[in-house]
Order: structure tokens, then C-alpha cells, then sequence
């Protein structure tokens, strides 16, 4: 491996909001294969490249738009970082509780924004001005994700889904309906085109006094779009009370296929979930996550188990096996997968970020921002460079096998 650090040309003087770990590989790293004993886990600890301090909530979710980053907080902002000055080039005012999630999306000069409150909004990435708001009455913190991304100006622009008010439902909502045309004033919608409605499990398991003092488990914890069978009508949704099912929004009546049940208890619910390729791999609450392969027909099936405690491994959220004072700390925020889908990373509440071999499904490296849980993680599309961000307000920058990806661009 390289030891060469060809991510970004820094600036003459780093702002004083960023902070800079010089370091080689050689400290706290080695190659994957080298002296690894055989059953072991990997516990690669490498210092980020940088720290991102510029602002103090929490970071709910992070993406990219064009060649910014952009941020959500937890004070209800969205900031557009200039990676090449790394500082904050602009901030939006989305919500007035707490951002969960921005979007830019692409092929337009539009952004899609989520609120705490129950509102999506649509923004001029160039004026500034909010577009279209879209009020969803959901209380919820499952991010909103647009449905298609392949767009042709405002006509293309994609539906969006989002859980709404009704527990468990999704709502699809088609934003070309309501947008005006000139983008220069202001318009709302409150309805989705279309709703989907969990379905009941066909086996009603026993449930324990605790599963039924914490009340109704069927909440929307995690929607995932589904490139392999569909990417422009089809999407995974990831409920709390472990279901996952594939839906097609031209038949929003049933699922595709026949639900499966993530993981073998409901009192081991969905914390999130990433969905590329043909598989998705889904997290919960105790640091387990389950690998499913989706077939064409729709029909999904187990495909492989991991652990971030191998205490917990089958044993459905029995803590018995941890060291106490950790059982807040198990769950996974976070997942996502570097673009060519080679690595996924899941952010956990003890605040590191481990990344795995999709082929292998190996550890790869175990890296920590040191200050609270991971709430977003996410790859940059063309140089594989690792952003994860949390409780702190803080984001931690890896270039962890970035020689390894391969450059992307839209044009190619």
C-alpha cells in the first residue's frame, strides 16, 4: 500500500478551524495481509488526515454536491464546505429543530433538505431560496432519500420518499407536480402520490413484557433505493420491528416479494441499512449486521452475518457477554458504501467507523472521531476518500484505500 497522500492540494495556511494529523501508515496501520493471525479481528486505528471543526451540533448527515460537501446539523443548518479552502463556503437555514438530511441532486442546481419538524424542502443551490416545501407530519429521524437520480433539468427532477405521520407507512411524493416552472416563488404540498403501508408479519412471534412495554415496533427505520431490480421504481424499507421489504412503486399495494426478517427478533430492531448492487446490508442496535442478496425476482434471502462484538453474535440482543457500561453504545448509525462498491462502512454509537471488504466481508480498519456517536458517513464519488461525522459536530477525513478506487466521473 502507498503511503502517499495524493488526496487533496492543501492550502498554504490551514484555516484554524481544521485540524491536521501528520502521520505514516506505519502508525497504528498495516497492510491488510500482513501478519494477521488467522481468526482474529483487525482493529486498524489510523488518525484522520484532518478534523472539520467549524461548527458545534451534531452532524446528522453528510453528502456531496458538485464539488462541495454539505453537512446537516443538529441546529437545523446545512453547510457547503469548500474542500479546497476547507472551510464553510455557505450555510442555509433549513429547519428550525434540526436538519436530518441534505441532498443535492444531480444534474440540477437543486437541493432537498429534511427537517425534524416534518418538512422536505426544495432549494436554489445558487439564490439560495427555498423552491417547494413538502409537509410530511413525520416525527421521525429515518432520512428522506430521492427515489432517481437520473435527471433532465426540472423536468427530471425525482419523487422523494419519506415516512409520513402514519407509523410505518413510506409516502412517495413527485416533486415535478407541484415546482413552478420560472423556480421564482414559493409553493407547498402536503400529500404524497403514493403511501406504502408496512405489512403485518404472518407469524405474530411471542413477545416479551419488555418488547411490549416499549409499545409498537413497526416504525421505518432505513429506505434504501434498489439499483439491481429497478433503480427508478424500486426501493428497500427496513422497519424497526426487523422486517425488510422490496417495493415497486408501480404496485404500492404489497411488497415485490414475500418480507424477511433481518434479524431472528424483533426486540433486535433496524438502526439503518445501505442498499447497492444486489444486496443490502442492514444494521441494528447491537452492533449486528446482516449482508441479503436481492435475486431478480425480487426474492431476498440471508446471505452473511457480522459482528462488531462477537459476544452478541446470534444471541438476538442478549448483553449478558459485554462488559457493563457499554450497552448504549452498541447500536450502528450509520452505513454506506464507496462507489464502486468495493468497501462499506458503518458508523457505530461508540463513535468509531469500521470498514469491510464487500467481496470478503473481512475488517478492514477500525478508525475513531473520539467524541461521541457516528451519525453520517459517507465516500466522496471520485477519490474514495472516507467523511464521517457525529455527536461532536466534528468531521473526521480518511484517505483509508483511497489507491485502491478507482476514479469516477458522471461523464464517463
Amino acid at each position: 500500500m502507498s503511503s502517499e497522500l495524493l488526496v487533496f492540494f492543501l492550502p498554504e495556511t490551514l484555516p484554524s478551524h481544521v485540524e491536521m494529523y501528520f502521520m505514516s501508515y506505519a502508525d497504528g496501520f498495516r497492510d491488510l495481509d500482513a501478519d494477521q493471525p488467522q481468526g482474529e479481528t483487525a482493529r486498524h486505528s489510523p488518525l484522520p488526515l484532518f478534523v472539520l471543526r467549524g461548527q458545534t451540533a451534531r452532524v446528522f448527515h453528510l453528502s456531496f454536491a458538485r464539488s462541495q460537501l454539505l453537512s446537516a446539523t443538529g441546529d437545523g443548518r446545512v453547510h457547503g464546505w469548500d474542500l479546497g479552502e476547507w472551510r464553510v463556503d455557505w450555510t442555509i437555514k433549513a429547519s428550525p429543530v434540526a436538519a436530518l438530511s441534505a441532498h443535492h441532486l444531480a444534474g440540477s442546481s437543486t437541493l432537498l433538505t429534511q427537517g425534524r419538524e416534518g418538512q422536505l424542502k426544495l432549494w436554489d443551490l445558487e439564490s439560495h431560496k427555498c423552491l417547494l416545501s413538502v409537509v410530511t407530519n413525520a416525527i421521525t429521524f429515518t432520512q428522506a432519500v430521492p427515489l432517481s437520480g437520473e435527471m433532465d433539468g426540472t423536468a427530471g427532477l425525482p419523487s422523494v420518499l419519506s415516512p409520513v405521520a402514519e407509523v410505518g407507512s413510506v409516502g412517495l411524493y413527485d416533486l415535478r407536480s407541484r415546482l413552478p416552472a420560472a423556480q421564482e416563488w414559493h409553493c407547498s404540498m402536503d400529500a404524497p402520490a403514493i403511501t406504502f403501508t408496512r405489512p403485518q408479519q404472518q407469524q405474530q412471534q411471542q413477545h416479551s413484557e419488555d418488547e411490549q412495554h416499549r409499545g409498537g415496533k413497526g416504525s421505518c427505520m432505513a429506505l434504501m433505493p434498489s439499483p439491481k431490480t429497478g433503480a427508478d421504481h424500486t426501493f428497500l424499507a427496513a422497519y424497526e420491528d426487523s422486517q425488510v421489504c422490496l417495493w415497486d412503486v408501480r404496485q404500492p399495494k404489497e411488497p415485490v416479494h414475500s418480507p424477511l426478517l433481518a434479524f431472528p427478533s424483533s426486540l433486535s430492531p433496524v438502526t439503518s441499512g445501505v442498499s447497492f448492487l444486489n444486496q443490502c446490508w442492514v444494521a441494528n442496535q447491537y452492533g449486528q449486521t446482516r449482508v441479503i442478496k436481492i435475486k431478480a425476482t425480487g426474492e431476498m434471502a440471508h446471505a452473511a452475518e457480522l459482528s462488531r462484538f462477537p459476544a452478541l453474535t446470534g444471541t438476538s440482543g442478549d448483553r449478558s457477554g459485554l462488559p457493563s457500561g457499554v450497552s448504549e453504545k452498541l447500536g450502528i448509525g450509520c452505513i454506506c458504501v464507496r462507489r464502486d462498491g468495493a468497501i462499506v462502512a458503518a458508523g457505530g454509537w461508540d463513535g468509531h467507523v469500521q470498514l469491510h471488504e464487500v467481496r470478503t466481508r473481512q475488517l478492514l480498519a477500525d478508525v475513531s472521531l473520539e467524541s461521541g456517536a457516528v451519525s453520517s458517513c459517507v465516500f466522496h464519488p471520485v477519490n474514495g476518500t472516507l467523511f464521517a461525522g457525529g455527536a461532536s459536530g466534528r468531521i473526521g477525513v480518511w484517505d483509508l484505500y483511497a489507491d485502491t478506487f478507482a476514479m469516477h466521473r458522471d461523464d464517463e
